[in-house]
């Protein structure tokens, strides 16, 4: 994976960019201002937001936190997998309501959700999701949750070429 450039954002750019993630994903964003912001441009015409040299954003179709960034993705609701949905789910697939084991936190349709393993609490993927935390914990069959992120995706991939250039 290689990425076509890579550059700052200006103070005034980063501060537009945190204050629309913070209020379409409810989250605080208070701990990255002040910081050094680079853009990465993929091939595929996604970018990788860096702060302070950290994957921490990716922007495709929707702007979204990294799998790597604890202290935004720690404000998201989980749903935890069971561990024999979690090969599939790490390979791409979408959340199915018979591997989810546990609802924690409420949310609405299309909110953005972390997805951890049942053993470890590893977050292992970030869905977008199709129904609301009290209709998914009725779920009996069928896909509940859109998988956006996962580990050892492209985006995970970019960031270890990323990571050993930096």
């Amino acid at each position: 994976m290689t990425y076509k450039r890579r550059y700052f954002l200006r103070k005034k750019e980063a501060k537009r960019f945190l204050r629309e993630i913070a209020e379409k994903e409810n989250i605080d964003i208070i701990n990255f201002l002040n910081l050094k912001f680079e853009v990465v441009e993929l091939t595929f015409n996604h970018f990788i937001f860096l702060i302070n040299g950290h994957p921490s954003f990716i922007k495709s179709d929707i702007v979204f936190p990294t799998l790597i960034n604890d202290y935004v993705l720690n404000q998201f609701s989980t749903l935890t997998v069971d561990m024999g949905a979690v090969p599939y789910i790490c390979n791409g697939a979408d959340v199915m309501a018979p591997g989810i084991v546990k609802v924690d936190g409420s949310f609405k349709i299309d909110d953005l959700v972390v997805i951890l393993d049942e053993n470890f609490s590893k977050k292992i993927a970030l869905c977008k999701v199709l129904y609301n935390s009290i209709k998914i914990s009725e779920k009996k069959h069928g896909k509940v949750a859109i998988n956006l992120h996962y580990v050892n995706d492209k985006y995970w991939e970019a960031f270890k070429k990323i990571s050993k250039r930096t």
